[in-house]
């Protein structure tokens, strides 16, 4: 090609934003959560890889053990994963210091006898100085509140240790992103950009806007061979966004799992965006080129990986006018704050609602409802449903809300009865409360209470209960986690995915005896609300 040519992004080129070699996430962005993960979950398991390589390589390949702590990196790659150890620890501000010096301020405050706080303060671990309050809660237990903003302003918040990898999906598989770091190899580009980046709006505009070759090389500012593999993730051929959506009513469009695209002739909206990529080789799905050029606002239920896709959000940030997230406890260590996170890494517009609070959008409102459960009963305030009001037509999107206490429901009545199209997850059991979260416990669970507080939503029971409270016109059973494009960061036991589907079933046989339509959407879709 030359250097004039007007060139797109291939749909199969995945861009992977990667942080010290893993795949980012909400637990991986803040410094803090950054230093506890790395320490307690990434290097375990990379030592234990250099311990027994040969039982981590036959372990990846049994599928029940998908999601465990086995490095899928073959054995002759174990220098490199020495390097990057040694490289993680050599950090300045490194994460061992910072996760020593979280464990030892909480250390000290749980011996803390509650007769005044500000003697404490010279005993904060320097790291930490200036960046937590401590306080005392209503039974005097003393406690510490991290001051997230300042954290991302500290020289603890490390952009140059992010970077974009860049590399041809024929398929969806690919390792495990919480057990597996992403070393470079053959046809694999990694950009050292920060996230913030407005290099990084520039790339992926590239999805529905075309530039010439050579202004693609000089922005990036890849010379030889590099230049050269850039030229592989590029084609002259590309396809601009999808039209906006100028019809009658309220276009819904089915992304997978809990994605969702709504669109009147006044807004377009999109609610936890987990894309998959245009594979050759793959079951059949919606991706980023059947996305309107501008959304208006993003919609984010909670913090999981499947929910809250750093990958995905940042190919859509140049598009995107608002993000929406709900408020989180401020400052809480298991709770960080996705409003602080998404503004450090490059959102300029984004709204934490409270529950019950509304944003007004163009043509409509959202109001933020209560998200009980599912986070292993930690104090996670970070999460909400969301209440969708456009084109005449009301959605609740329920995501994987736990029903533990169903009257929640019989207060929020008056708001979400006899709604238009109503989205909800089942999930009986969940993953154990360690899962994910295990890093940020400064004390470990025992097993009966890892193994007991589980990380599920709704039952197919509690979702009947739902269902005969709030009577909606349609149900859509969706977010089970089976697409397959999201098995890099889900993995959902065959015996588990039965289970869905039993608890599914009964969730839709209720909707048949109560004259309710009812489906389970899987894939993609397409639906229209308000034509009749």
């Amino acid at each position: 090609m030359h250097s004039d040519t007007p060139v797109f992004l291939k749909p199969h080129a995945r861009i992977e934003p990667l942080i010290l070699r893993w795949l980012a996430d909400h637990h991986l962005i803040p410094p803090v959560h950054r230093a506890l993960k790395v320490m307690r979950s990434h290097l375990p398991v990379l030592q234990s890889f250099l311990d027994q390589p040969k039982r981590h390589a036959e372990a990846v390949r049994i599928p029940a053990l998908r999601g465990g702590s086995f490095v899928d990196l073959p054995v002759e790659r174990a220098p490199e994963v020495r390097e990057l150890i040694d490289r993680t620890l050599a950090s300045p501000f490194g994460p061992k210091q910072l996760a020593e010096a979280i464990q030892a301020l909480d250390d000290r405050l749980v011996s803390d006898p509650g007769t005044g706080i500000e003697r404490v303060y010279p005993e904060v671990p320097e790291s930490l100085r200036g960046l937590v309050e401590l306080y005392y809660d209503t039974r005097h237990r003393a406690r510490f509140r991290l001051i997230e903003p300042l954290l991302y302003r500290s020289g603890l918040y490390r952009e140059e240790e992010q970077s974009l990898q860049l590399s041809l999906a024929q398929s969806d598989e690919r390792a495990f992103g919480y057990s597996t770091p992403r070393l470079d190899g053959p046809g694999l580009l990694t950009l050292d950009l920060p996230f913030s980046s407005p290099l990084v709006e520039f790339l992926t505009s590239l999805r529905f806007r075309p530039r010439p070759l050579g202004e693609v090389r000089e922005a990036l500012r890849l010379e030889g061979e590099r230049a050269g593999l850039l030229e592989t993730f590029l084609t002259p051929e590309g396809v601009p966004a999808s039209p906006r959506y100028q019809g009658p009513g309220v276009r819904l469009r089915y992304f997978g799992h809990a994605s969702l695209l709504l669109e009147t002739k006044d807004v377009a909206i999109m609610v936890d965006p987990t894309l998959g990529y245009g594979v050759s080789q793959g079951e059949p799905r919606s991706s980023f080129a059947q996305l309107p050029e501008r959304l208006d606002c993003v919609f984010i239920t909670h913090a999981h990986a499947d929910h809250f896709s750093v990958e995905t959000l940042l190919q859509l940030r140049g598009r995107t006018d608002t993000v929406v997230v709900p408020r989180s406890s401020r400052g809480n260590l298991s709770d960080p704050s996705l409003d602080a996170m998404l503004r450090a890494i490059g959102f300029r517009h984004v709204r934490a609602l409270d529950d019950l609070e509304t944003l007004e959008f163009p043509g409509g409102r959202a109001t933020a409802i209560p998200f009980l459960g599912e986070h292993g009963d930690l104090d996670i305030l970070s999460k909400a449903s969301w209440l969708l009001e456009l084109g005449g037509q009301r959605v609740f999107i329920g995501s994987d809300a736990s029903v533990p206490e169903p009257r929640l429901y019989e207060r929020l009545a008056p708001l979400l009865r006899d709604v238009d199209a109503f989205f909800y997850a089942v999930e009986a059991n969940g993953a154990p409360l360690s899962w994910g979260n295990g890093p940020l416990l400064t004390q470990a669970p025992n097993r009966q209470m890892d193994q007991t507080r589980r990380q599920g939503s709704a039952t197919g029971t509690q979702l009947s209960g739902l269902l005969e409270l709030l009577r909606p016109r349609h149900y859509y059973s969706y977010a089970l986690g089976l697409e397959p494009w999201l098995r890099h960061v889900v993995a959902t036991p065959e015996h588990e995915v039965k289970t869905r589907l039993r608890e599914v079933e009964v969730a839709l046989e209720t909707c048949r005896r109560l004259g309710i339509p009812g489906e389970r959407l899987y894939g993609q879709a397409e639906l229209m609300l308000g034509l009749a």
